[in-house]
């Protein structure tokens, strides 16, 4: 699921669905940067919304957990910090109704 969401073309809806399907776990599972596969989609641009949309609604926490994937810009990353648990999976709950 994690190279499948790195396809720059967006990778196949059937082939997507089936990936979750026999294993819905890895929708939950970082890599050893902590980068889960919708942190991957969105680093090769999120090709398709609907694995944005199945991802999120296979793991909506992943919306609040930061990757720890090291990129060109690392000097001027900045640190978010989410002080209510009780807000994480909010704002990302729109995208779910569109």
């Amino acid at each position: 699921l994690h190279y499948a969401c790195l396809d720059e073309r967006g990778v196949d809806t059937k082939v997507f669905r089936k990936l979750l399907e026999l294993n819905p776990e890895a929708a939950r599972t970082g890599n050893c940067e902590r980068s889960f596969p919708l942190h991957l989609h969105c680093m090769v641009g999120a090709p398709s919304i609907f694995v944005v949309k199945e991802l999120i609604k296979a793991h909506s926490h992943i919306c609040a957990i930061q990757s720890e994937f090291r990129t060109k810009y690392e000097g001027r990353k900045q640190q978010v910090q989410i002080e209510d648990p009780e807000i994480e999976p909010r704002w990302c709950i729109n995208i779910l109704k569109e």
